[in-house]
């Protein structure tokens, strides 16, 4: 009697489909674990301290807005140097008239 008359009929498809599950079970899992790992890996990397947002026009002084317009191009140097002196000169009223308010007991004086 023949090797293959001794077996039953659900062997000659049943192991080819449980060994091909089982190879499927284990390349599923193993792109799983693999993914895995890729997300820890890049979610460290991107986990570093995110950049500081830009501050808001209103919330830089003029001069740093002066600054950043020079650095980008906006003005020449010898705007920046005439802005600058402006700067500067109404710093030093308005420290004047900080002063001089600061004198009269708080009033303002006219200018």
């Amino acid at each position: 009697m023949p090797l293959s008359d001794r077996h039953s009929p659900a062997g000659n498809w049943l192991y080819p489909l449980i060994s091909g599950l089982a190879l499927f079970i284990l390349a599923a899992a193993a792109v799983y674990v693999l993914t895995s790992l890729w997300r820890e890996r890049t979610a460290d990397v991107g986990a570093a301290e995110p950049a500081p947002a830009p501050a808001s026009p209103s919330s830089l002084s003029a001069v740093e807005i002066l600054d950043r317009r020079l650095a980008s191009g906006e003005i020449t140097i010898e705007q920046y140097e005439q802005l600058d002196a402006l700067l500067a000169r109404r710093h030093t009223a308005a420290d004047a008239t900080a002063t001089v308010a600061a004198s009269n007991g708080g009033a303002t004086a006219a200018v």
